[in-house]
């Protein structure tokens, strides 16, 4: 199955208190993913897509690193997408 993940990148090098002007957040960006793959594969439900994806952009394979220390990816929506056959 086909899904559209929405995500932001939250910069981390920004103080806490510079939040409120959301300075830190980048805009909505979008990325499609499939079950078919081996990164999604065992996920059961959005909760396992949403987990799996984060995880595959924020942290190394080692899952002890983070790939981009000054960023990291928050999902915000994941929607169904519907087969065009």
């Amino acid at each position: 199955m086909k899904f559209l993940i929405s995500f932001i990148r939250i910069d981390t090098t920004i103080p806490d208190d510079l939040w409120a002007n959301r300075s830190a957040l980048s805009c909505v960006c979008h990325e499609y993913v499939t079950t078919d793959t081996s990164d999604f594969k065992d996920c059961s439900n959005l909760r396992d897509i949403e987990a799996a994806f984060e995880a595959n952009k924020n942290y190394a394979e080692d899952g002890d690193s983070l790939l981009c220390p000054q960023a990291i990816i928050k999902v915000i929506r994941i929607e169904p997408v519907p087969d065009t056959a």
